[in-house]
């Protein structure tokens, strides 16, 4: 007679590896927020009509993380997260610290609200902010090299920190 063990309900241990990265992860986060927190308070200038965006935007990042696509492809399910078309519209309509802060407060808000496990959320937070900084960051960059002359006519978009308009093709 062989003995079946009993499912543990205890988590299991996270490789201390994966806590190193979170813990390198959280210091680059920090680091970026320390740095786009003057930014983004000048932005705002005291104006509380300044952050109907980027509250938008983070109530938008709650509410894509919420929704899953599940695709069913052989023997497996892929997830695909919308998350990803609420954050091109972050890039594109809001200034990047205020973006940076806004997306703090988005994934941090989403996280608690559904996932349980500490690691995958301070991993799920850290991730997001560094991607919308990055992409963030370079869209700006992109945008700088492209010049003011070379954009044509329908719709502008001011760019990050620049003060600048560009004009986006429509």
């Amino acid at each position: 007679m062989t003995a079946t063990p009993l499912p543990s309900s205890a988590p299991s241990a996270v490789p201390r590896r994966v806590w190193w990265f979170v813990i390198i992860s959280a210091c680059v986060v920090a680091a970026v927020v320390v740095v786009s927190l003057p930014g983004a308070i000048r932005e705002v200038g005291g104006d509380w009509r300044n952050l109907w965006q980027p509250f938008l935007y983070a109530a938008g990042l709650v509410l894509a993380e919420r929704f899953v696509v599940k695709v069913p492809m052989r023997n497996h399910r892929f997830s695909v997260g919308v998350t990803d078309m609420v954050i091109v519209l972050g890039v594109v309509f809001i200034d990047m610290p205020v973006l940076v802060m806004a997306t703090v407060l988005g994934i941090t808000t989403s996280q608690l609200l559904v996932e349980p496990h500490l690691v995958k959320r301070l991993f799920n937070v850290f991730q997001y902010v560094l991607s919308v900084t990055a992409a963030a960051g370079l869209t700006s960059l992109a945008l700088d090299l492209v010049g003011p002359g070379t954009r044509s006519a329908s719709w502008s978009v001011r760019t990050r920190g620049s003060g600048r308009r560009w004009r986006l093709r429509g």
